[in-house]
């Protein structure tokens, strides 16, 4: 007897999972999750955003990150010495 799965619902419950255990990091952050992420507060953020050093992904008219982005801006800024 063969036992059938519906596999988008194992790997929505996978996900979920993930989620909940703090596994899985999204992809675009919220201002808070990304001045966190960047170890600054909301208003050292948005005034980067202002003047253009950090970009953003406007979702559904909602402001977002781009971790990629923050991870690139990270790497550029970094020193030797």
């Amino acid at each position: 007897m063969a036992i059938e799965f519906n596999t988008d619902n194992i790997a929505d419950a996978v996900v979920t999972r993930l989620i909940d255990c703090g596994v899985l990091v999204p992809r675009l952050l919220t201002l808070d999750q990304a001045a966190t992420y960047l170890g600054l507060t909301k208003d050292a953020l948005k005034a980067k955003v202002h003047l253009g050093r950090v970009p953003t992904v406007d979702l559904d008219k909602k402001l977002r990150f781009d971790r990629l982005d923050l991870d690139r801006i990270i790497e550029e800024n970094k020193r030797v010495g």
